[in-house]
């Protein structure tokens, strides 16, 4: 079932928006001769089925901005048919409860 929210999860929380920030700086200002030159970078989590998949796909497929996406999920076996598919997508191992996995998947 769901949890509340505990303080080391809002912790981590802010600290990964803080470095997906600096990560989206990073990439606005590489190349654009990359595969997919990201204006916007976004990490989704629960990406293996549901909300979280179908919220990739829409960002994939849209084409008003540039975005890379950081599909996760526990097992990231699951996300191979969306990184074949769309080439700004990449699969990031991560389980939101764990909170070195969370710092991992956004260093």
């Amino acid at each position: 079932g769901l949890r509340p929210p505990e303080e080391p999860a809002q912790t981590v929380a802010a600290e990964m928006d803080a470095h997906v920030s600096d990560v989206a700086s990073s990439t606005a200002a590489s190349s654009p001769s990359s595969a997919c030159s990201a204006t916007v970078v976004v990490l989704v989590t629960g990406c293996s089925s549901g909300l979280g998949r179908a919220l990739v796909v829409a960002l994939a497929e849209q084409r008003d901005v540039r975005v890379r996406v950081y599909a996760t999920a526990r097992r990231v076996e699951t996300l191979t048919g969306l990184t074949e598919r769309y080439a700004c997508v990449r699969a990031l191992p991560l389980d939101v409860l764990d909170a070195a996995a969370a710092r991992d998947a956004v260093a």
